[in-house]
């Protein structure tokens, strides 16, 4: 009988792991998650939310294993396949999505999410592979094809509009920001969920709870991963990054494995705020901004413009290079915003199956979420 493992979790409870997946957590690439918080720099404005990477990936597995009993009760092997597919997705963050726009950037220049792209590096390139392919018995492509939508079902459940890593970074980032936002009706979206015509599909009995999700999604974003200061925080940890990339040789160490897994939030600052290696290497001005961060002395907002749009068409960035003739002596931010998921979510009445944006008009909703915002902001200077 295969040896079972139990996790207690602040919002599960119990997670349950096999003696496979008891490996995988246990892999040195896996392990040092626990020093990469999940929000970075949100802890500026949120002080408890310090839970990490490590946490939210064992969630997202869970979450995903709940999918594979409702939706394939006698399919063990394709349980195993989602649960590694989700325990596995964020193997690659340093520094959440800052790290994609400095490093990552440098070495996967057509991709955004640069972190999506190293993570399948690292599974072909460390014992990661070794584990998945000759013990589980699972060929890697499988669960990189979940990664890359190549499989469109199976991506719905891990990393589609609801699921497993959504679900569980809105119910665990309410939890340790203390945001009210995040409560949500996870089993209640789970089992109400359906295949139809080999699409992720959901029963219009939980038109309401999937609506919440979106709103509590949505407020999130708003309200703690796009506050000010948690913006104000990414500006010092960018310029930090920046800074620090050419003498600490971040993107040769990023490509070696070994190199990489110990490379974490923890230890990439106390490289940069050790006095020795700032003396011989050149990390002076890396050294202010993480001195600054430290500090909480953040660069205060003095401007901001919401773009609230249901068109992709619209000129956003022009907005910017506006605001940066009116005061060119600031330091000008932008985020773009999330999809908010209405138009990519399917629900079904019993007859017909419907856009849930669309079935939201048919019910009479004058408002619903903007399909996506842009914010625009001035802080001001560095010292």
């Amino acid at each position: 009988m295969c040896k079972t493992y139990t996790i207690i979790d602040s919002i599960h409870g119990q997670i349950e792991l096999n003696s496979d997946e008891y490996k995988l957590i246990n892999n040195k690439l896996f392990q040092k998650t626990k020093y990469i918080k999940q929000l970075c720099v949100t802890d500026t404005v949120y002080p408890c939310a310090t839970h990490t990477r490590f946490t939210h990936m064992l969630g997202a597995m869970h979450i995903a294993g709940l999918y594979a009993d409702h939706l394939y009760p006698n399919d063990l092997r394709l349980k195993q396949k989602l649960r590694v597919a989700a325990l596995l997705h964020d193997i690659a963050h340093i520094f959440s999505h800052d790290f994609d726009e400095v490093i990552y950037s440098k070495i996967y220049p057509d991709t955004e999410k640069g972190h999506d792209k190293h993570r399948i590096y690292l599974l072909k390139n460390s014992n990661l592979k070794d584990i998945i392919e000759n013990e589980m018995k699972i060929n890697i492509n499988e669960i990189i094809d979940i990664w890359e939508k190549k499989d469109i079902l199976y991506h719905s459940l891990v990393q589609g509009p609801l699921g497993s890593d959504r679900l569980d970074f809105t119910l665990r980032d309410a939890y340790f920001t203390g945001a009210k936002f995040g409560i949500i009706s996870l089993n209640r979206i789970v089992r109400g969920s359906l295949i139809m015509d080999n699409e992720l599909i959901y029963s219009h009995k939980i038109k309401d709870d999937i609506l919440h999700f979106l709103n509590a999604r949505y407020f999130m974003y708003k309200n703690v991963y796009h506050h000010k200061a948690s913006c104000a925080g990414s500006i010092l940890i960018r310029n930090m990054l920046i800074e620090a990339a050419k003498p600490l040789n971040m993107i040769n160490r990023i490509m070696n494995v070994d190199e990489f897994s110990e490379m974490t939030d923890i230890s990439l600052m106390g490289e940069i705020m050790d006095k020795y290696s700032c003396k011989y290497i050149g990390l002076s001005e890396a050294r202010k901004y993480c001195k600054l961060y430290n500090e909480r002395k953040l660069p205060k907002m003095i401007y901001e413009k919401i773009v609230y749009s249901m068109d992709k068409k619209i000129d956003l960035d022009s907005i910017l290079e506006d605001l940066k003739k009116e005061r060119p002596d600031r330091v000008y931010y932008k985020f773009k915003s999330i999809n908010t998921g209405n138009s990519d979510i399917y629900v079904y009445d019993g007859k017909d199956k419907m856009i849930l944006s669309d079935m939201m008009k048919n019910d009479g909703f004058t408002a619903i979420l903007p399909k996506k915002y842009v914010i625009y902001r001035i802080y001001s200077n560095i010292k």
